[in-house]
């Protein structure tokens, strides 16, 4: 896959924040990134410019860090941030927090969903799954990983039919498990031996993008690895010049947006296309 960086957006003197996270809402016309200044900003977002075109919408309900964000659906958003160990979901347009999930023993890292059921991992080396009806924990994923007091979860991603899990871990380590069977299939090193900071899979769920600590964004193709892991099925496709801290595909569309340590979001295109 060939890309091309269309975009880099960095803020204005207003904040010395870092865009650590990034979210494309499931239309693809709004693009959400959270801070290190606690904020989490909402823009519009053209793909087929690959550009952001509308004025900033600022949010403040965090007491620190943006950790992540994710959108639910069109209208309810997933963050979490500030070291308070809760899964908050919001509402985007006014800006105001529904619930509040509590049970995470640490800090939460990543956030991600699939119709009723929101997905949390944290420093605790779990991983929670929550009944966005109920509002209630209905199991915890710890031991099947080897993760529980062990290492942290960096990042999650769950594939279009809700079944395969991607998660990342802070030494690197990329696993896909089976959420239905309850098994972990496969383990794998998209990038060098430290934090793979974000996975995300691609509407085909054949790829998973990838961001890392030493500044890279890959891309792998999950059905080799759960053919073979020990065959290397990855291809670099681009770098920042710090820590890649989030990435996020377009929801429709052949495009991807970076966050990284370097103050910058980063929009990027596929040139020759991805397989669908």
């Amino acid at each position: 896959m060939d890309v091309r960086i269309c975009q880099c957006c960095s803020r204005g003197t207003d904040t010395t924040g870092l865009r650590l996270h990034c979210s494309l809402e499931p239309t693809g016309n709004v693009l959400a990134t959270g801070s290190n200044d606690k904020s989490v900003i909402v823009v519009g977002f053209d793909a087929d410019n690959c550009i952001s075109n509308s004025t900033d919408r600022e949010f403040s309900f965090h007491k620190g860090t943006v950790r992540d964000i994710h959108f639910h659906d069109d209208n309810t958003m997933l963050s979490v941030g500030g070291g308070d160990n809760l899964l908050h979901l919001s509402d985007v347009e006014k800006g105001v927090e529904l619930f509040a999930y509590s049970g995470h023993t640490a800090t939460i890292h990543t956030v991600t969903s699939h119709r009723d059921t929101l997905i949390s991992g944290s420093e605790d080396g779990t991983i929670r799954l929550w009944d966005r009806r109920s509002n209630t924990c209905t199991r915890v994923i710890g031991a099947a990983l080897g993760t529980q007091g062990k290492s942290g979860i960096s990042s999650l991603s769950l594939n279009n039919f809700g079944n395969l899990l991607c998660g990342s871990r802070d030494d690197g380590l990329c696993m896909l498990y089976d959420i239905e069977m309850g098994k972990l299939l496969a383990a794998f090193s998209p990038h060098t031996p430290v934090t793979c900071k974000s996975v995300q899979f691609y509407r085909n769920p054949r790829y998973i993008l990838s961001g890392s600590y030493d500044g890279t964004i890959a891309l792998t193709c999950a059905e080799q690895v759960l053919l073979n892991p020990e065959v290397n099925c990855t291809e670099i496709l681009g770098t920042h010049r710090d820590k890649v801290t989030d990435v996020t595909w377009h929801p429709t569309k052949q495009a991807f947006a970076t966050c990284s340590a370097d103050r910058t979001v980063c929009l990027w295109t596929a040139k020759d296309g991805v397989d669908d």
